[in-house]
Order: C-alpha cells, then sequence, then structure tokens
C-alpha cells in the first residue's frame, strides 16, 4: 500500500514538471519563429528610415506644386490697368525684368484683401538670412488719378522656403520700330500686357539636391485682345 502511494506521488510528479516545461518541439518552432523575427529586423528598420526621408521630400513637392499653382492663378489674371508706385511714379500693367515681376490683379477669393491689388514676385531674405524664400508681395491697387497720403500697406506671402535663381522671360511683340511675330523679351514695361510669363526658379530639397522649376503662364487678358 505505501508502495503503491510512493509510486502514485512519484507519476504525479513527473507528470507536473512535464507539464510545466517545453517540449523540445516547442523550443525548436519558438528558435524559428524568433530567427524569422530577427531576419525580418533589418528591412523593417530600412523602410522606416526611407519613409522617414521619403516625408519631407513629399511635403517639399506638395509646397512647390502649391506655389506653382497660386503664380499661376494670380498671374494669369493681371488686368491692362496702369498704377503708380509709392513715389507716385506712373507704372505700366505689368513691369517685370530679369528677375522681379510686378503685375496688378484681383485677390483671391480667400483672401480678406478687398479691391484690385498690385502683386510683386520677387526672392527675399529667408531664415536663416544666408537663405532666400520666393514671396508674393501685396497692396492696394492706386490709379493714377488716386491722392496718395504715403507708402501703400504691403502683405508678404512665403511662397516656398529655399529657393534661388529666380527669373523671368516675356513674350510679346518687338518694339518699334521693329516688326514681325512675337518673340522673348528679358525686360518688359509698356501699355500692354505680354503674351506669355515664363517664370524660373531653384529650390533645395532635404537632401540638398537643387530642383529646377518652370512655369509659363498664359495672360487670358492678353491673349482675347
Amino acid at each position: 500500500m505505501t508502495g503503491n502511494l510512493a509510486a502514485n506521488v512519484r507519476h504525479d510528479n513527473l507528470e507536473t514538471t512535464n507539464d510545466a516545461g517545453f517540449s523540445l518541439i516547442e523550443t525548436l518552432v519558438a528558435l524559428l519563429l524568433l530567427a524569422v523575427v530577427l531576419a525580418m529586423t533589418p528591412p523593417a528598420f530600412d523602410l522606416a528610415r526611407r519613409i522617414a526621408g521619403v516625408g519631407p521630400q513629399l511635403e517639399r513637392a506638395a509646397t512647390t506644386a502649391t506655389a506653382q499653382e497660386t503664380l499661376a492663378r494670380q498671374l494669369s489674371a493681371a488686368l491692362p490697368l496702369k498704377s503708380v508706385d509709392d513715389a507716385g511714379r506712373l507704372l505700366s500693367p505689368l513691369v517685370g525684368g530679369a528677375q522681379r515681376l510686378a503685375f496688378i490683379a484681383p485677390p483671391p477669393l480667400s483672401a480678406p484683401a478687398a479691391g484690385l491689388q498690385r502683386y510683386e514676385i520677387a526672392l527675399a531674405p529667408g531664415t536663416p538670412a544666408s537663405e532666400t524664400d520666393l514671396v508674393l508681395r501685396s497692396s492696394p491697387f492706386l490709379p493714377p488719378t488716386a491722392q496718395r497720403f504715403g507708402p501703400s500697406p504691403t502683405a508678404t506671402t512665403v511662397l516656398v522656403e529655399r529657393a534661388s535663381s529666380l527669373g523671368f522671360r516675356y513674350f510679346g511683340p518687338p518694339l518699334p520700330p521693329n516688326t514681325g511675330g512675337d518673340i522673348w523679351h528679358s525686360e518688359w514695361d509698356r501699355p500692354t500686357l505680354p503674351t506669355l510669363v515664363e517664370i524660373v526658379f531653384e529650390t533645395a530639397g532635404p537632401s540638398g539636391r537643387t530642383e529646377r522649376h518652370v512655369l509659363l503662364i498664359e495672360l487670358k487678358v492678353a491673349r482675347t485682345r
């Protein structure tokens, strides 16, 4: 009787020990799963690193696309109206040089400003000061007959940060006494608007690589005259 009881106790202890441990198959499966996880870890880290690097590039591309859309929308709505500058000098509807352009157009519907605006596209000091930003300045349009009481308030919108090499070209008829079809000009200061305006600028991406952007804009009023 005592021998049977002792045998039963040893049998129960053996079952308890077997239940609390791991079998050889379970251990091999666990090691296999661990090996698979370890094998997948480097690609996962590499994928996360690539995603982190693509994010700023996509954001930069979206900002540049929005800037191009803004420039195209505002410049294509340019009007053949004369204005004056802060010194009271008479200005043509569109005054453009190789690196700066000013024109008159209505503000977008979302803008807080009311009435026609005189816009200027140029480069301005950014942050840090060694960088330049592509900006769009706007001020109320003042016709030549308007009475002036001081400089007009100017609002500045940064379109693209870290932009450079801004350039313009203007497509229209040659200056008298030359005749013939439309040609490209490096400057524009006439009573009429050009047919096309080309805007070229460069941006520096997160990786430091320079990208060149070319925007060709058709002026609606010039095309219909």
